[in-house]
């Protein structure tokens, strides 16, 4: 996804190493309020791992465009080959 202002209220850019999580996790994550920059996700870090390769990132976004309820779209993607991936 395209860094910049996110569903968490964080301005981010492509030197950040941030992810977007899928919208149903976002949502329905434990404290979620109607605003999402309230949701208690926005700031997590996850360590996604791919191939044996992994990165730190921190939540900053919910993601419209995933197709499952772990996947990540990572931003900053230099162990991920520039492929979404879905980390369980």
């Amino acid at each position: 996804f395209s860094p910049g202002l996110g569903a968490c209220g964080i301005t981010n850019t492509d030197a950040d190493f941030i992810a977007a999580i899928d919208k149903s996790l976002f949502d329905s994550y434990p404290g979620a309020t109607p605003n999402p920059n309230n949701n208690p996700v926005c700031g997590k870090k996850v360590t996604a791992t791919y191939q044996g390769k992994s990165v730190t990132v921190a939540i900053t976004d919910r993601c419209g465009g995933c197709e499952g309820k772990y996947d990540l779209d990572l931003v900053r993607r230099p162990s991920f080959h520039g492929r979404r991936e879905s980390v369980h």
